[in-house]
């Protein structure tokens, strides 16, 4: 199996909008995230794949045209190395 295969999110892996989650929906998105098996994988798979945009990892990633994108992919980062939880 993949390891997207086992996400918390499962069957649909990441927040595709083009605008950041709010409200109940972030709320959410950070409650499947944190608790996710596979966090790290999806963390990596982010940062490796230069994902354009949606949640990762319990990480908002604007698109690439908007402010926040290499924060988010630094914070990704160290998610997929251990360094943070």
């Amino acid at each position: 199996m993949r390891w997207f295969e086992y996400a918390a999110c499962s069957p649909s892996p990441h927040w595709t909008s083009d605008e950041p989650p709010q409200g109940h929906i972030e709320a959410r998105l950070a409650a499947i995230c944190a608790g996710c098996p596979v966090r790290r994988e999806c963390a990596a798979y982010a940062v490796n794949e230069r994902a354009e945009s949606g949640t990762y990892a319990g990480v908002y990633l604007p698109t690439r045209r908007r402010v926040g994108w290499e924060r988010g992919r630094r914070q990704l980062g160290r998610i997929a190395s251990g360094e943070v939880a």
